[in-house]
Parts: structure tokens; C-alpha cells; sequence
């Protein structure tokens, strides 16, 4: 749902967040997804609102798990098993070695940023839409209480 310079910019960026931005990706089957919803900017702020719950929940628990395989001699082969880097490489051709050092690095990005998306946001939104968040999903996603995220406090949306 981003154009192809929009992944290579997120690629380039942070690869933790891309990662998690594809394996996100790969929960919604679009062949369900109707057409004319997928030209709605409306479909497009709940799916980059809840990306940043995605991204904040799982970022969470990868810091965990890559800093536990950053100890391991194994480090490479585990973590290449635990993010399903065969489907990466099916969705993007091919895909750098992962670097654990950059992996860390992009998580500690991401924790400076309270798990909100570094690349993946609402600058990226306007940048791809030439348009804001649309308001009516907005005030739908807050009566459902999913924005914005009054758990953390202050947050930039």
C-alpha cells in the first residue's frame, strides 16, 4: 500500500521498521480487500494509524529477541528464521544481510520516537496522498477509542 520509492526509503532508513512494516503487510490478503476501498484515503489513515500500534507493540518484544540473538554465535541464521526472510525476499527480489548492530540501532531509533514510525507516518502519508489524515477516519478511530493513543501520554500525530 506505499509506492516503491516509499519502501526503499524505509528500507534505507530504519530496517527494523521496514521488516515490521512488511510482515504488517503480509497479514491482509488484498484479493479481499474491495478496490474502491483501496483509493480511499479514509482505508489508508486506519491502516497507517494502526500500523503505529503494530510497530509499537511488536518493536516492543523484537528489542527482546535482538538482543537476545545478538548474544548468540547463531545470531544470523535465527534471525533470518524468525522474520520470514523467504517471504521478504519473494515481496521485495533480494534483501541485504541483516546487521544486527543496524537492527539495534533502528530499534533504539524507534524507542526515541516512542514506537511511533520513523518513516512511516503522517510526513509519509502527506508526502504519498498530498493530503492529511483523513478526519472522518479520525474521529471514527478515536470514538473507538484507537486514536490517539491515550496510553502514552503526549503523542505527535
Amino acid at each position: 500500500m506505499m509506492p516503491q520509492w516509499a519502501w526503499e526509503l524505509v528500507e534505507k532508513r530504519n530496517k527494523l521498521e521496514f521488516l515490521l512494516a512488511v510482515r504488517y503487510g503480509m497479514e491482509f490478503d488484498l484479493n479481499q480487500i474491495n478496490n474502491a476501498l483501496l483509493h480511499r484515503p479514509s482505508f489508508h489513515t486506519v491502516k497507517y494509524v494502526e500500523f503505529q500500534y503494530y510497530l509499537k507493540k511488536h518493536a516492543l518484544k523484537e528489542i527482546a529477541v535482538l538482543m537476545a540473538e545478538f548474544e548468540s554465535k547463531n545470531f544470523s541464521i535465527r534471525f533470518k528464521t524468525s522474520f520470514s526472510v523467504l517471504d521478504l525476499v519473494s515481496l521485495k527480489g533480494t534483501i541485504d544481510t541483516l546487521n544486527p548492530t543496524e537492527l539495534v540501532k533502528n530499534a533504539t531509533e524507534l524507542a526515541r520516537n516512542n514506537y511511533n514510525g520513523t518513516v512511516i507516518n503522517r510526513q509519509l502519508f502527506k508526502q504519498i496522498f498530498n493530503q492529511d489524515y483523513d478526519p472522518q477516519a479520525l474521529k471514527l478511530l478515536a470514538s473507538d477509542r484507537r486514536y490517539p493513543d491515550t496510553n502514552t501520554g503526549s503523542r505527535n500525530w
